[in-house]
């Protein structure tokens, strides 16, 4: 029942939140207009992808612009605002990606009405639409004493282009490759516990001329869509670095969504950590999981 109902509230949260999009981004240059250039190898859309990753500086960027739709109880909620940040870090070696999403509210929910973070030990989420707070702890991930939510803290680092694709894994091929005319697709397979067969469970698509990141989309072990980000606008980072200013997720199962517009990205250079460790305390959120606690007692 508890785990029922951690799912029940978890799952409300991220449509609240839409989290899993907001990123999204790679596309780490600005070339002009060109004639359609000749596809690249899979390998070679790998390590476009991979350089890409690695170009990425830590950055702050303003939330010009939010929406969110989703459905609870039979009623589809929406809520809208035009405040909030987000601030990214990349890790160290052996560590996880320091990050920071706030989206604000100029009344009603007011500031920190959604709060993302996570450093290398631990990640949380605080909804104040959902009244509800989720806490673990890297180490316990994919442990059978963690309870049940819908979305991995690891599986948001993918789909908003932060963590580096691997290439094979103990000798099997990871990844499968399209190309279309005006797009090249890279489609990530995987096998299920107990079963022989691989699957897609996710599929990113670029533009052929900017080879940018254009969608995300993860799939079910059958092969329906589950979740649709949208990637366009890039802005200027750096000099060689743009990431994309518009923003949405798309629940396919039920039509929830958000939307996100980013202005100013800009380097940043102070440290995370302060911002970090006060975001992790909300006292004005009445009910707070702890996804691991059972992982404690072991």
């Amino acid at each position: 029942m508890l785990n029922q109902r951690i799912n029940q509230n978890w799952n409300y949260a991220l449509h609240c939140s839409g989290f899993m999009v907001i990123l999204a981004f790679l596309g780490c240059s600005d070339p002009k207009q060109l004639p359609m250039p000749s596809p690249l190898t899979r390998f070679e859309a790998i390590e476009h992808y991979n350089n890409n990753v690695k170009s990425i500086p830590p950055y702050r960027a303003q939330i010009s612009k939010w929406q969110v739709q989703f459905t609870q109880n039979d009623k589809t909620e929406v809520h809208q605002d035009i405040l909030g940040k987000i601030i990214y870090q990349p890790d160290s070696p052996g560590q996880h990606e320091s990050f920071y999403l706030q989206a604000d509210a100029a009344a009603g929910f007011g500031s920190k009405a959604l709060v993302l973070g996570a450093d290398k030990d631990e990640f949380w989420f605080f909804s104040k639409p959902a009244s509800s707070g989720w806490i673990g702890r890297f180490e316990h991930l994919n442990k059978p004493c963690m309870k049940e939510f819908v979305f991995q803290p690891n599986d948001i680092f993918d789909l908003l282009g932060l963590k580096l694709l691997r290439q094979n894994l103990d000798g099997q091929m990871l990844w499968s490759y399209k190309v279309a005319q005006e797009s090249y697709s890279l489609m990530q397979l995987t096998v299920d516990m107990g079963e022989d067969l691989a699957h897609l469970k996710r599929e990113i698509l670029f533009d052929r001329r900017t080879q940018r990141v254009s969608e995300v989309i993860y799939y079910d072990s059958q092969g329906h869509r589950i979740m649709h980000g949208h990637l366009s606008n890039y802005q200027k980072v750096t000099e060689q670095c743009y990431l994309p200013g518009d923003v949405m997720v798309e629940y396919v199962i039920d039509g929830s969504f958000l939307k996100l517009s980013l202005r100013n990205f800009k380097p940043y250079k102070k440290d995370l950590s302060p911002l970090l460790n006060i975001s992790r305390k909300m006292k004005s959120i009445d009910n707070i999981y702890q996804l691991d606690d059972l992982c404690e007692k072991e």
